[in-house]
């Protein structure tokens, strides 16, 4: 078998490690996978000890093992915790009030991006979501500089359709103060 196959190989049972690891501790498996970790342990130490990678194969190796060794880690340390039941409680998340879209959401330079994230989705649902930080910086960018020409503390942003069209329109919000 070739170097370059051996580490995909490798790198497929890391990922294999991984999605056992969690299937274990969500409860979907009974055994954990150590037998797996055993064995990709020694098919490191074979390729290692065989000692013939060139350069970025050698590198390739090193991440993969480093990839591996924090999973390994990880795993160890989940696998003590549920064994002597210390894994502290876990809180629950904390509710996030979705925004009216039809009134919009209102801006400042504290908000956060789950609100921006929520528009976005309304506006572009079938964007990727990678997009959607771009969108919580334009809106921000947006906001800073309605504040700065207006003297508004905060921009309301909301969707207007017209004509089967959706446009972002934005507005500053008077200061009731």
């Amino acid at each position: 078998m070739s170097e370059t196959s051996q580490l995909q190989l490798l790198k497929t049972e890391v990922q294999r490690f991984r999605i056992e690891s969690e299937r274990y501790f969500n409860g979907a498996v009974a055994i954990p996978p150590e037998q797996l970790a055993q064995d990709i342990r020694e098919a490191i130490r074979d390729i290692y000890s065989v000692g013939e990678l060139d350069t970025p194969e050698q590198f390739r190796l090193n991440g993969i093992v480093a990839r591996f060794n924090a999973l390994d880690e990880r795993f160890n340390r989940r696998f003590r915790e549920h064994e002597t039941g210390s894994r502290p409680p876990q809180s629950p998340p904390p509710t996030v009030e979705k925004p009216d879209l039809e009134h919009g959401i209102v801006v400042d330079e504290y908000s956060s991006a789950d609100t921006s994230h929520t528009l976005f989705d309304h506006i572009y649902s079938n964007q990727p979501a990678e997009k959607a930080d771009a969108f919580h910086h334009y809106l921000q960018r947006r906001a800073a500089e309605i504040r700065a020409k207006t003297g508004c503390s905060q921009v309301r942003f909301r969707v207007q359709t017209t004509n089967g069209h959706r446009k972002l329109v934005a507005r500053p919000v008077v200061d009731s103060s």
